[in-house]
């Protein structure tokens, strides 16, 4: 099973990828934000996109949905400030 990283943009997934890669043993890094071809995905995926749960459970069937404020508290990260961080 792969795993989808959901949230909204500025909020630290592609930032922190290779510490979520490691949390959940995943073997690819996939950024699903804006993609709107099919993609291939595979077991052990770990999918990064700003989609809503809702657009993610119908764009992902059968991975496993964690929001990015539950990834950034199992990978030991703070919360992201409200709005996103910004440059």
């Amino acid at each position: 099973m792969g795993v989808v990283i959901y949230g909204p943009p500025a909020t630290g997934k592609t930032f922190h990828k290779d510490r979520f890669k490691r949390l959940y043993n995943a073997r690819r890094i996939v950024d699903g934000s804006g993609v709107d071809h099919p993609i291939k995905f595979r077991n052990g995926d770990l999918i990064l996109t700003n989609d809503p749960i809702e657009w993610a459970r119908q764009r992902f069937p059968g991975m496993r949905l964690v929001s990015i404020g539950e990834a950034r508290k199992a990978a030991g990260l703070g919360p992201a400030p409200k709005g996103g961080f910004r440059r």
